[in-house]
This record gives structure tokens, C-alpha cells and sequence, in this order.
């Protein structure tokens, strides 16, 4: 490879009102003939025009004191930098001021990578990945999507989300109908305000009660099409809205754009949502924070055509968000969400039938459970290893492991040695989305302090609840299935003494050696 050039031997003045976009052009065209790295100092280049990659390139930023390389628009065009080829790219702040539509524009190329970089104040998105030809394995890592898009509401719609994305004020008022895919207007002009509404664009009604929908057409300037996996639940008129066109970091829907990754990244305060994931084969992201955007902090798929399969979230942290959960699931199959931090539900589907995946360790559930998005779980518990005659607390968990699910398990439980004794394995299918169906038979039981609720086939709740001493109590209702007739008892072999619910004894129950 060749020795680094910088951008000043090409002109670049780089005092942030210059315009620097014709000798940045030329470092660029410069340093793709020669395949040299190309440096720019820790100052703020001015450009007027889009800069175009057209070769592999690698972009160097440089910090200083106070200071560092930034690229800044300084009028109106589509993208700050169109990537056409693979890049590497480090230590520079692309800022849109709002007047470009996109910070960096994704076109062609596969593995690029972003490292500590910054996406700022795009009129838009931050960064857009088209579909013209293919954009795959891109990683950004330590990179900021901060106050892109432009936000359209009425006059004192609430929230603090967004505002330093760029604010237009919106006219008119909205009325919504409980199960319909329109939005009627009134003294609204949709045409001109939301020309550069996409469907997919989430649409927020109502000051009081607010509901959520993502736009799927402007069809004149009274009447907004919504997508039909997620319509409203109140009828009502005179609504004020809030619409957030431009994202952090957005993928237009396509096959296109697979297999991206974001690290140790951050979506604060963008007009939108912070992560527009729409890509057949999904995004993955870690070590992920998403704060202040307008609608939710990411979305996953879009509407009922464009399907996500499997991506993967984890270590994450939401905030702040304006949605009522922080995730979004449009249309989405074999999502993996682990280790949460969120002040509101984690996710939320437009349908459940288009939804299936799995959520772990949610700071809201104190990380207890496995948790199934969709109707069609199915789910193979492994064996538990266990001390010798205990059961630890929680391992059998019944309704709550599979609430929502649908499917098949089987529960083996053996000591350290690998032996069953007391225990019969316990097996049994799922009949419907709220009870768990078992075949149970205890031989001896031994649990810890504790709960564990199990609901049997013939329908009856048992509680097995252990006192501090260990010794097992049963409270709730317990049915009785294929029993015969009997009247002549035996001899008493044992007693087994009942508690209710709350552990206060209810009295004995004998134990017969024979009933004929």
C-alpha cells in the first residue's frame, strides 16, 4: 500500500465554511488510483456537493484537542459521502446540518467497516442503505446516529424525544376509526408536508392515550394509509400527531442489505426510530443504546411483506424512547433478544402471527425467564443436574416458562451421578397458548424454599410449595382422572398433611396400602 496522502495537499482548507468539496473530491479520486490511505486533519471540512467513493478506500480522521475531523454539508444535497466500494473509516464526524439528506449513502459494497465515527443531523437518515446492488457484513463499531430526520407534529404535541432534529410544524388534526387502515385529515395538507414520507414511517395520534402506526401511503393531502398489522384501537377525531421522517441508521427493504453489524453503538434523539432494520437476513447488533428517538429505539421488518430472519440483539439499553415499547416488531421470524435493559416492555408486535422469536434475561422479569415472541414456540428443555435430593427452585417453572408458546417439552431431572431417583421424568405437550399440560408422577419430592406451579392434564393446579426445612407442601386443587369405584380401605401406610396457599394446614389426607 501505498504512503498515506492527506487532504490539504489537495487544497482543503478545512475552517467549516469553505466550501472543501472539490478538493475533497479530488483527494479521493487521488487516493483510489494510487490504493493510498487518505488523512484529514482534526478540523471541519465544508463541502457543497456529495463526495463520491468509487474505489476500496481507507479514510482517516484525526482527533486534536477540542477538536476533530468532521465533513460538513453546507447546502442542499442527497448524501455527504456515497460509498460505492468497500471502505474503512475511521475518526470522522459526517454532520448533515440538515441539509443533507443523508450523512452517508450505502450503494455497493460489502464488509466495510466504521469505527468511531459519527452520523449527525442528516434531513433524513443518518445512514442509508439503499438496494440498488448489495450491502453486506458492513460493521460499525463506537458509532453515533444522533438527530437525524426532520420531525412533523401540531402545535405542544407532547414529549421531550427528538428536538434537536429538525422541527416542522404540521397542520390540521387527525381522526382515527377502531380497525380501519385510514387516517382522515382535516385542514391538513399531507402532499406537501410529508412529501418525503416512506412507508414504514411511524405516525404517532393523540395528545392523551397516544397510538402508534407506521405509514404505509400519503394517498392525498386528508388521508394517510397505514399498514393493516397494527390499526387503532380508539375511535376519535380532532387528534393532534406527530410524524418522524428519517432515521439513525436505516435499510431500505430489500434482499440486499444482509448480514450488517453494529458494536458498542448508540441511536440518540433521531426523528424517527434508531435502527430501521428491513433486510431479508438479519442485522446483528451488541452493546447497543437507544435513547430519545421519537418512535421506538429499533424496528424489525416491515409491514407484512418485508420479512427479517433471524437477528440477533443483546446487551442492550433503552430509555427515553417515545413508543410504548422499545422494540418493534413489524415482521419479523427468529429473533434473539438477550440481556435487556428498558424502561418500558421490551417488544412489541404489530401481529403475533408475523412475530417468532425469543427474549432472555430481561432486567424487567429480573432476567428469571425465557420468554417466546410469537404463537409458535417450541421449545426442548434440557436436563437438569442436581444435587441429590433437591430440586432447585425455578427449575420447574410450568405456566410462566412457556406463557404465550405453543409447542412440545420434556423435563428430565437426574443428580450429579446421573441417576433418577424419586423422580419420573416429566413429559407432556402444550395444549393452548396459556396452560401447560403434563403427565406428573412424583415418586418422593425434595425442593428448596419456594414455588412451583404446575397445571395437569386433567386440568387441576397444584402448588408445590417447600417450608425453610425443606419439607414439601401442596396447596391449590388436585383432580382426579381414569378412577374407579372402591369402599373397602385398607391399612393407613401413611398421612400426607395439606396446606392452603398461604401454608396454613388444612388437615391430613390417609394413604392407603389397598381399596378394594
Amino acid at each position: 500500500m501505498s504512503a498515506e496522502l492527506h487532504v490539504a495537499d489537495f487544497g482543503a482548507v478545512g475552517n467549516g465554511t469553505t466550501d472543501d468539496g472539490p478538493a475533497l473530491q479530488a483527494a479521493l479520486d487521488a487516493a483510489s488510483v494510487k490504493g493510498a490511505p487518505l488523512r484529514f486533519g482534526a478540523q471541519a471540512y465544508g463541502t457543497k456537493q456529495m463526495l463520491v467513493v468509487q474505489a476500496q478506500l481507507e479514510l482517516l480522521g484525526s482527533s486534536g484537542t477540542g477538536d476533530a475531523t468532521s465533513i460538513r454539508a453546507l447546502s442542499a444535497m442527497d448524501a455527504i459521502m456515497e460509498f460505492n466500494h468497500p471502505v474503512r473509516v475511521s475518526q470522522i464526524t459526517f454532520d448533515g446540518r440538515f441539509k443533507a439528506d443523508y450523512c452517508g449513502k450505502f450503494i455497493n459494497g460489502s464488509r466495510s467497516l466504521f469505527q468511531t465515527c459519527n452520523f449527525l443531523q442528516a434531513r433524513i437518515d443518518g445512514a442509508f442503505l439503499d438496494n440498488t446492488h448489495g450491502n453486506f457484513f458492513h460493521h460499525f463499531q463506537d458509532t453515533l446516529f444522533q438527530w437525524n430526520g426532520t420531525t412533523y407534529q401540531t402545535p405542544f404535541f407532547p414529549g421531550t424525544q427528538a428536538v434537536r432534529t429538525k422541527q416542522v410544524v404540521a397542520s390540521g388534526t387527525v381522526a382515527t376509526t377502531i380497525g380501519s387502515c385510514t387516517l382522515v385529515g382535516t385542514g391538513t395538507s399531507f402532499l406537501s408536508e410529508l412529501a418525503d414520507a416512506r412507508s414504514g414511517d411511524f405516525i404517532t395520534v393523540g395528545e392523551t392515550s397516544p397510538e402508534w402506526f407506521q405509514l404505509f401511503a400519503v394517498k392525498d393531502d386528508t388521508t394517510l394509509i397505514i399498514m393493516s398489522l397494527q390499526l387503532p384501537t380508539l375511535t376519535r377525531s380532532g387528534q393532534g400527531y406527530r410524524v418522524g421522517i428519517g432515521d439513525g441508521y436505516h435499510e431500505k427493504i430489500s434482499s440486499n442489505n444482509n448480514n450488517n453489524n453494529l458494536d458498542n453503538c448508540r441511536a440518540f434523539g433521531n426523528a424517527g426510530v434508531g435502527l430501521m432494520c428491513r433486510s431479508l437476513f438479519g442485522i446483528r447488533v451488541s452493546r447497543f443504546q437507544g435513547d430519545y428517538n421519537n418512535a421506538y429505539a429499533i424496528n424489525v421488518g416491515h409491514g407484512n411483506e418485508g420479512v427479517v430472519l433471524n437477528s440477533c440483539f443483546r446487551d442492550l439499553y433503552f430509555e427515553n424512547n417515545g413508543a410504548d415499547a422499545a422494540i418493534f416488531l413489524s415482521y419479523a421470524n427468529g429473533i434473539t433478544i438477550d440481556c435487556v435493559i428498558s424502561d418500558v416492555p421490551v417488544v412489541k408486535s404489530a401481529h403475533e402471527a408475523f412475530a417468532t422469536g425469543m427474549i432472555s434475561n430481561d432486567q424487567n422479569d429480573h432476567g428469571k425467564t425465557l420468554k417466546p415472541i410469537g404463537p409458535y414456540f417450541t421449545s426442548e428443555i434440557p436436563t437438569a443436574i442436581l444435587a441429590p435430593n433437591v430440586l432447585a427452585q425455578g427449575a420447574i417453572i410450568g405456566e410462566s416458562q412457556f406463557s404465550g408458546g405453543r409447542g412440545n417439552g420434556s423435563l428430565t431431572i437426574k443428580d450429579q451421578d446421573g441417576a433418577t431417583p424419586g423422580w419420573s421424568a416429566i413429559s407432556g405437550s402444550l395444549n393452548d397458548a396459556t396452560a401447560v399440560a403434563f403427565d406428573l408422577q412424583v415418586k418422593q419430592a425434595f425442593v428448596t424454599a419456594g414455588a412451583t406451579v404446575l397445571r395437569l392434564r386433567n386440568g387441576a393446579t397444584v402448588v408445590l410449595r417447600a417450608d425453610l426445612s425443606g419439607n414439601l407442601r401442596l396447596a391449590g386443587s388436585l383432580g382426579v382422572g381414569n378412577s374407579a369405584a372402591g369402599s373397602t380401605p385398607g391399612s393407613v401406610v401413611r398421612k400426607i398433611e395439606v396446606f392452603d396457599a398461604l401454608g396454613a394446614s388444612l388437615g391430613f389426607i390417609p394413604v392407603y396400602d389397598l381399596i378394594a
